[in-house]
């Protein structure tokens, strides 16, 4: 027949081997800070893309108004078709063998900054790879706000039609093309600019036309490598450690029973 558990008394007899817990977690997180000193160093360079936002054209915004025109650009910054041109780019260029852009890429938000982050074995790839991102980036972003301001324009155009609608089926319409005459035209020409419209929103990604984006800081090799595993080896050895001491007490307690 199995002993009955007791919780309380299993607290106490590790509260009364407190020296025995506490050292095999200490030589577990040892061996997993050893452990990580096995790893090739791992070196991150970093570039910053600023966000702004051109008030005169915005006019007067809310702060989630303001947020969401900054995440979009984190979007694109962020998006696939980017970082698969950064890929082919980086293959391309030789850099192939050290590129693994999916897990090494990271993107990161401050306020109105995205900051563009790449870790590579290698100092000068890791720079290379990130300003490579940071020009494929810039680049989607100036081709959608292209497109944005087009897609404006066609806004604009498309309220003057929808007006000049209205104004030709009035009765007295002071202008020559809205008059009645005119009619199917003008239901023709809406239906073309909608069709117009619609292409230049899609290929603007969102991009609002007020934004205003610039590569404020460009990647630079770094000179010492960054330890980001450090703390979950060491976790994962003091883990370890510690159901070690709970298997090493509960052969103890065997014993004595």
């Amino acid at each position: 027949m199995l002993e009955s558990y007791s919780p309380v008394e299993w607290f106490l007899k590790t509260i009364q081997y407190w020296w025995l817990v506490t050292g095999f977690m200490i030589i577990g997180g040892v061996c997993g800070l050893f452990f990580n000193t096995l790893q090739p160093d791992v070196f991150e360079s970093s570039s910053v893309i600023s966000v702004g936002i051109d008030y005169s054209r915005a006019g007067l915004l809310t702060d989630i108004e303001e947020d969401q025109i900054v995440e979009i650009v984190g979007d694109v910054i962020g998006s696939t078709e980017v970082l698969n041109r950064v890929s082919a780019r980086a293959s391309s260029d030789g850099l192939a063998a050290e590129l693994a852009l999916r897990d090494n890429a990271f993107l990161e938000r401050k306020n109105f900054r995205w900051i563009l982050r790449v870790r590579a074995e290698d100092s000068a790839v890791a720079a290379n790879l990130v300003n490579l991102w940071a020009e494929e980036a810039v680049n989607e972003l100036e081709i959608a706000y292209s497109h944005s301001l087009i897609a404006d324009g066609y806004t604009g155009y498309l309220e003057s039609l929808v007006s000049c609608l209205e104004q030709s089926v009035a009765l007295d319409s002071g202008q020559v093309f809205c008059s009645y005459a005119n009619l199917d035209s003008i239901q023709t020409e809406i239906k073309k600019v909608n069709r117009e419209l619609t292409k230049e929103k899609l290929a603007s990604k969102g991009i609002f036309p007020g934004v205003l984006f610039t590569n404020s800081i460009t990647g630079e090799s770094p000179v010492s490598p960054i330890h980001a595993d450090k703390n979950l080896y060491v976790f994962g050895g003091s883990l370890a450690g510690l159901l070690i001491s709970f298997a090493v007490l509960f052969s103890i307690s065997k014993r004595k029973c």
